[in-house]
């Protein structure tokens, strides 16, 4: 078969609607599999690496981990500060305030719950054996995360997070910004479990990173900081989200999103499907033209029988 008589076969297809139904439907078939990933929610999780001079951890939830630190000095809403080394267990839908700069400890401030009427008590487990106290909120924490003993801390945290503190708030040239950091967007295969790279984005130093999370999951996100003798805090976390936000002092924010794109080459379900219709779909469509093209010859040859047959019976002698 040559151009011209492919072409010829096509033109002559697009006219005919019973076969140009199927001959569309071979073509939108990619269509058909990329409405798939719109109509099938995303199951995203976000994965941060990052080095900050402030964060705030939301809502935290009851599987955190207490944080154990050492040397540390605690004060309390009564305005009493009192040296402290053993556990700290926040309570559950409370808030962290991190903030480090330079050389400075790390310096914490735990807040009761959000609208919370009830006092909140944060629970003190001395290393040294002494009965476990209680700490009315708000409370202040500060302790030496670089000593000779223990030249860091793992500090697991559970909940909300936001990275950051918008530029524009900074007082007395004080500057507990983000530093620099990175987020990738991890996707579910639309038919496993198993786990794609959807994007990765870098985030510049003074941004303010937050997410929009799924509240239907029952778990908003985990990771943990690492608190040393470099004056960052070191952060890790993971959460389940429908987006991240990033803020920039001086410029348009943006939405981080899953790619679309990302999902169609990604997701094996779509790889294996693309690679089965490019193999099948030339075939399919080269049979519906070359049934087309015998059914059109078919019918050419009928047409000169057809003016025969007329012919006899206007000739045919009328009794």
């Amino acid at each position: 078969m040559n151009l011209v008589e492919l072409s010829n076969d096509i033109s002559s297809l697009l006219k005919a609607r019973k076969w140009l139904v199927l001959f569309a439907v071979a073509l939108i078939s990619p269509l058909m599999l990329a409405l798939l990933a719109f109509v099938f929610e995303w199951d995203a999780s976000y994965s941060v690496v990052a080095e900050t001079q402030y964060l705030e951890v939301g809502d935290i939830e009851a599987v955190q981990p207490a944080w154990i630190v050492e040397a540390a000095e605690i004060e309390g809403a009564d305005g009493v500060v009192a040296p402290f080394s053993g556990r700290v267990r926040f309570p559950p839908h409370s808030r962290l305030l991190v903030e480090r700069i330079g050389e400075e400890p790390p310096a914490v401030t735990v807040l009761p719950p959000a609208g919370a009427e009830a006092e909140t008590f944060v629970l003190l487990e001395p290393t040294e054996g002494a009965q476990t106290a209680k700490l009315r909120l708000p409370a202040f924490l500060s302790f030496n995360a670089c000593t000779s003993a223990s030249p860091q801390s793992v500090l697991p945290i559970a909940g909300s997070l936001v990275l950051g503190k918008e530029v524009g708030d900074q007082a007395e040239g004080r500057a507990p910004i983000l530093r620099t950091g990175s987020v990738k967007v991890l996707g579910r295969e639309l038919l496993s479990p198993n786990r794609f790279e959807a994007g990765a984005w870098a985030l510049d130093a003074g941004d303010r990173l937050s997410f929009d999370y799924l509240p239907d999951r029952g778990q908003l996100g985990a990771g943990f900081l690492k608190l040393g003798c470099d004056p960052n805090i070191a952060v890790t976390y993971h959460a389940p989200a429908r987006m991240a936000v990033v803020s920039r002092f001086g410029a348009a924010g943006y939405a981080i999103k899953p790619l679309l794109w990302s999902r169609l080459m990604s997701d094996s379900f779509y790889q294996r499907s693309f690679i089965l219709y490019s193999t099948i779909a030339p075939l399919l469509v080269m049979g519906i033209l070359a049934v087309f093209r015998v059914k059109r010859q078919s019918a050419a040859a009928k047409k000169p029988l057809a003016r025969i047959d007329k012919s006899i019976n206007r000739n045919r002698p009328r009794r």
